[in-house]
């Protein structure tokens, strides 16, 4: 989602915990994302987009930045299904694999995992669209096995820039819940207790899903031709499918009226 890079930029706050009695808080130099009026967008599409997956019975499993893209009328489109699986209702996979700081902690403690997966990767993914940065990157490392160690460490604070509201962090963190059966989007209400939650609140999700919101950025010159390019080039470096026939007719028959 090159959105995200072109929207983030460095601004100033004042340091909550700088302020001493009689003196003004200093200023502090922070990392922005995109604002919430974008990301809510971008999110609550995600959130049709895995309502529809789940209720086929695929857990997609790798849901971060690279693989949301924007089409020509600035709508979302979850691409790279590599990691993407069918799963009966009921049933665990144990495979480890996904993108380090987007895993899910039962995905790395191979403790069995289903649709769960997805929806912890949504509030990671929300909390980068709004802060720039991953929430288990602190303190700063590319070690993906001290990323991996946080995000099953219930001792982890993650850190909130002082901008991001009550209720978008309350909505990162009901997503980024350890315990996947007290997850959002896992509890009784299904989706629905994620469309309801404050952070949507008046959104119109059945105008979304009729696309009938305008699309609150549309795509740049630039962006589009970046995406032709990289089109062009998976075009020339094409590789045959992994899937047999037989799952590609599955697949397609299953996407059909998406």
């Amino acid at each position: 989602m090159d959105v995200l890079v072109a929207e983030a930029s460095v601004g100033t706050v004042k340091n909550p915990s700088g302020a001493r009695r009689g003196v003004l808080a200093p200023n502090i130099k922070v990392l922005f994302g995109m604002s919430e009026h974008l990301a809510r967008f971008y999110i609550a599409s995600l959130v049709l987009a895995l309502d529809y997956l789940h209720s086929h019975d695929i857990v997609y499993r790798d849901l971060k930045p690279e693989n949301v893209f924007i089409d020509e009328t600035g709508y979302i489109k979850l691409g790279d299904f590599g990691f993407a699986k069918t799963l009966p209702k009921g049933k665990r996979t144990y495979t480890f694999c996904g993108t380090p700081g987007y895993v899910a902690p039962e995905n790395i403690l191979a403790h069995g995992y289903n649709s769960s997966v997805d929806w912890w990767g949504l509030g990671v993914l929300t909390y980068v669209l709004l802060t720039g940065r991953q929430p288990f990157s602190t303190p700063k490392t590319d070690d993906p096995m001290v990323v991996m160690r946080r995000i099953v460490d219930d001792g982890y604070v993650i850190p909130w820039p002082p901008y991001v509201t009550s209720s978008a962090k309350s909505l990162i963190l009901q997503f980024m819940e350890r315990k996947p059966s007290k997850r959002l989007g896992m509890l009784a209400g299904g989706v629905e207790d994620i469309k309801k939650h404050p952070w949507f609140e008046g959104f119109d999700w059945d105008a979304l899903a009729a696309r009938k919101i305008a699309a609150p950025r549309l795509p740049k010159q630039k962006d589009s031709e970046k995406r032709v390019r990289e089109q062009t080039e998976m075009e020339e470096n094409k590789v045959m499918p992994r899937e047999n026939p037989d799952q590609v007719a599955e697949y397609l028959a299953i996407f059909k009226e998406f």
